[in-house]
């Protein structure tokens, strides 16, 4: 009984020796998990991740300024009639991009509020069909319409078919 004592206590103390100068990344390892210099290693690349995102997020977030700064200068430029969010007598541009289409006023009404809140500057543009139509850019340069339309298409509003009007 004495021996079993001394070889549990001796095993003890070695297993204790052994812990105590390898540290938890031995006992880590030992059961298949990450090591601290590893865990580190992980959180340096989800750090390197993370602002890879944000840097990416903030590039987009400066085009679609600068895209829509473009449109508005392109729409003041052309001096479209406009009474709030419609566009009212002629049409000025040769250009819209138009993101819906519909028959009932107050459909379109709701859906361009939708269009506003992610940062366009849509209006109604009423045509001789009785079409409430939603325009995201009106211009009279075609590479600006298509530029336009390419970017909203990747809008969470935006269905796919968005077009533009060509008044001609």
């Amino acid at each position: 009984m004495k021996t079993l004592m001394k070889w549990t206590v001796l095993s003890l103390s070695v297993c204790m020796v052994l812990f105590s100068s390898t540290g938890c990344d031995a006992v880590r390892k030992l059961t298949g998990r990450p090591t601290s210099k590893e865990l580190e290693q992980l959180r340096e690349e989800k750090l390197l991740q993370e602002q890879a995102l944000l840097e990416r997020q903030k590039r987009e977030a400066d085009s679609l300024a600068q895209v829509q700064k473009e449109l508005e200068e392109e729409a003041r430029k052309a001096g479209a009639l406009r009474t709030g969010n419609r566009v009212i007598g002629t049409l000025e541009n040769k250009y819209y991009v138009i993101v819906g289409a519909f028959k009932v006023q107050s459909n379109a009404e709701n859906f361009i509020k939708e269009v506003k809140e992610a940062g366009y500057e849509a209006v109604i543009v009423d045509t001789e069909n009785g079409f409430h139509n939603i325009s995201v850019c009106q211009t009279d340069n075609l590479n600006v319409a298509l530029r336009a339309r390419k970017r909203v298409l990747t809008e969470l509003f935006c269905p796919t078919d968005a077009w533009i009007l060509v008044n001609e």
